[in-house]
């Protein structure tokens, strides 16, 4: 993955938005931990293996939920190539979206970084293209739009995935409604992977721009590999493929796209149409992930998928009484969120989050917000701007995925919440049953000096320069009652 820039900087060293917005400065959830995997992590099964480590399925001690943990040899990269991977992780923690992969936790020891992520078990789109012919065009639009809605909210940051394939797009689970998220964020520029040179892992070259052969590189390059998915799950073939990679590759930049296949006779002009825009052999002439949102094929497709998920007014009405009082509430709140509660708690409001989200950008602004109320027949709070900017986190004028999880849940009974307790054994990085201000500084950066003390002042009810479990809830207890 890397950054799309005008400029001759270093892609990994840009951790800004097209707007000037630094993400790497933006709060994160995800928990640096320095010490052995087994520490909190029971190791089930291998999942699979690569020249960097291995990928395992593990448990969390802590909070029984399996994970992902892929691991990376450090002997295995040089330190160009360390300096690279940490500089891409700094970006990827700051990626919020349903339809991409989430990043839990970084482990490090003297010899290995393991990335703890979330278990995506209904596994690969592959496999799903290898046992089924082909795909319907209702389930392949389903599919192409999440893919899309994660692009274009990456794009929107300008961000670049650059190796959109069907190996890197999982199901959440074997459920037939599961989302479909992307993967593998950042490990291509760990590998020494160089545009120009074609001996690339097997099958990857077919999913290429014709850009990416000559070393150029830009957002339109994963439209183009978003096309080619779309191509084959409708047809059940490639567009592009040859016996050697050299061969597949000069198809790629001279052959026009084939659709004279008896299989394209059953698939609808529409489709066809959408597919030769996002094939295009100039990257200028293909369109952008929002335009493909918009794209006729695809509305008449996807609206039963996205726009109609039910608005939940308990959820809206949850927003409203979402009161966190500072920065460090909102962190606690979108940690549990984010990191402790499972896909099947939070899919119905993953589901309204997407049908709020009308332009697709990743974020709720107030006028979607407002529609949402619309669309249930109730009035809007007249102080809705206020509503926003106390869930907006990150003082952004709107509303991101986990804010949104985290503000439109009840938290009214937060003491009793399992989630809570595990949170607690999460950020307790001593073991010791107590959170210091050090520990807490560690689990929740980029918090304010005099915020720590106004809530150290208000949470240490013995004054003994820690925080207990119970006084954490009452502390939040306080202000959710």
């Amino acid at each position: 993955m890397g950054c799309c820039s005008s400029s001759g900087t270093d892609p990994l060293l840009l951790l800004s938005t097209r707007d000037g917005t630094d993400i790497s400065k933006k709060p994160k959830s995800v928990v640096r931990s320095i010490g052995s995997i087994r520490e909190s992590y029971t190791i089930i099964k291998t999942l699979g293996s690569g020249s960097l480590g291995n990928v395992f399925l593990v448990k969390d001690k802590r909070s029984g939920l399996e994970r992902t943990a892929k691991e990376l040899i450090k002997s295995m990269m040089n330190q160009n190539e360390l300096e690279g991977f940490f500089h891409e992780l700094s970006l990827l923690k700051s990626i919020d979206h349903p339809s991409i992969m989430r990043i839990y936790e970084i482990i490090e020891t003297t010899t290995r970084i393991y990335i703890i992520s979330e278990y995506l078990s209904g596994g690969q789109l592959f496999e799903k293209l290898v046992r089924c012919e082909r795909i319907t065009e209702r389930i392949s639009a389903r599919y192409l739009c999440y893919i899309i809605l994660a692009l274009n909210y990456c794009h929107k940051l300008n961000i670049i995935h650059r190796d959109i394939k069907p190996e890197n797009l999982l199901f959440e689970s074997d459920a037939p409604d599961a989302h479909l998220k992307i993967i593998d964020f950042g490990i291509s520029c760990i590998s020494n992977f160089n545009d120009n040179d074609l001996q690339v892992s097997v099958g990857a070259v077919n999913y290429m721009a014709p850009e990416r052969f000559k070393g150029q590189v830009s957002i339109k390059s994963d439209i183009w590999s978003a096309g080619v998915i779309l191509y084959t799950m409708l047809s059940g073939r490639l567009p592009f493929q040859a016996d050697t990679d050299a061969k597949t590759a000069k198809m790629i930049c001279q052959d026009t796209v084939d659709m004279h296949n008896t299989v394209w006779r059953n698939i609808s002009t529409e489709a066809k149409n959408l597919i030769i825009h996002m094939l295009k052999k100039d990257p200028k002439d293909r369109p952008t992930a929002e335009e493909i949102l918009s794209d006729p094929w695809m509305i008449s497709y996807t609206r039963s998928t996205i726009s109609d998920n039910p608005i939940d007014s308990d959820a809206l009405k949850n927003l409203e009484k979402f009161n966190a009082r500072n920065k460090l509430e909102k962190s606690i709140f979108s940690f549990i969120s984010n990191q402790v509660m499972g896909t099947i708690e939070t899919k119905k409001l993953t589901n309204m989050f997407l049908s709020l989200d009308k332009n697709g950008d990743g974020t709720l602004s107030l006028d979607e917000i407002e529609e949402g109320y619309d669309a249930l027949g109730i009035p809007a709070p007249v102080d809705l701007n206020d509503l926003i900017k106390k869930i907006d986190g990150e003082d952004d004028g709107s509303i991101n995925y986990t804010e949104f999880i985290a503000a439109a849940q009840d938290w009214s009974n937060i003491a009793q919440r399992k989630e809570l307790e595990i949170v607690f054994k999460i950020y307790d990085i001593g073991g010791d049953g107590t959170l210091s201000l050090e520990e807490l500084k560690q689990a929740i950066p980029g918090i304010k000096d005099s915020e720590w003390a106004d809530f150290l002042s208000k949470a240490d009810l013995n004054g003994d320069g820690l925080i207990s479990l119970e006084e954490l809830k009452n502390y939040l207890t306080s202000n959710t009652q």
